[in-house]
């Protein structure tokens, strides 16, 4: 339960273990979310995506509140582990994002995003938005230090705003006549439901 805000979530892999990771974080006043997407599919991108969360769980418990050494520490124990260790060429896409309500009595807040995944879709007064996360980072895991790719933005949010976090599960999903899903749709789906 959180204040002020309505969160849902699903994940259903398609066929077999997938690499999809979200999760929903409170510590300490702090609300974070997470999203990402492990390379290929099968038990060595669903161990990346369990790394991954076992790592930001850790990170939030122990304070750290600094998006690039967040990350980067994130990054460096994938990286090693992955990569070094178990000779494995994977990495995973990571978007973080922290909600700061605004001070006591008022409503909404602010979102501050940081790490590269797929599109963030903001619906505010019945317009989206589309927030690019491919300048706030890199594949986690793809290079031994990712802490000169790693940027940050933020978005103000109000009552009534709708933010939605997705995998490339549903823009690559097709229907009978195999035609993908696509951002387009997603971008429909998103203005309809608020």
């Amino acid at each position: 339960q959180v204040a002020h805000l309505d969160i849902a979530g699903f994940m259903k892999p398609a066929e077999e273990v997938g690499g999809d990771y979200y999760d929903v974080l409170q510590h300490h006043g702090r609300l974070l979310f997470g999203i990402g997407d492990a390379t290929g599919h099968g038990l060595e991108s669903g161990m990346l995506a369990l790394m991954t969360q076992s790592a930001v769980r850790t990170l939030l418990e122990n304070g750290e509140t600094d998006w690039t050494k967040f990350l980067n520490s994130i990054n460096g124990m994938i990286y090693k582990n992955v990569h070094e260790r178990l000779s494995i060429d994977k990495n995973i896409t990571l978007s973080l994002l922290e909600y700061q309500p605004l001070s006591s009595g008022e409503t909404g807040g602010v979102l501050r995003v940081s790490g590269q995944h797929e599109d963030i879709i903001v619906v505010q007064n019945g317009q989206m938005e589309l927030i690019d996360t491919t300048d706030l980072g890199v594949p986690v895991g793809f290079l031994d230090d990712i802490a000169k790719h790693v940027g940050q933005t933020e978005v103000a949010l109000n009552t009534g705003d709708v933010v939605v976090l997705y995998t490339d599960g549903i823009t690559e999903a097709e229907n009978i006549e195999q035609e993908e899903y696509g951002i387009e749709r997603r971008e429909t789906r998103g203005t309809d439901s608020h």
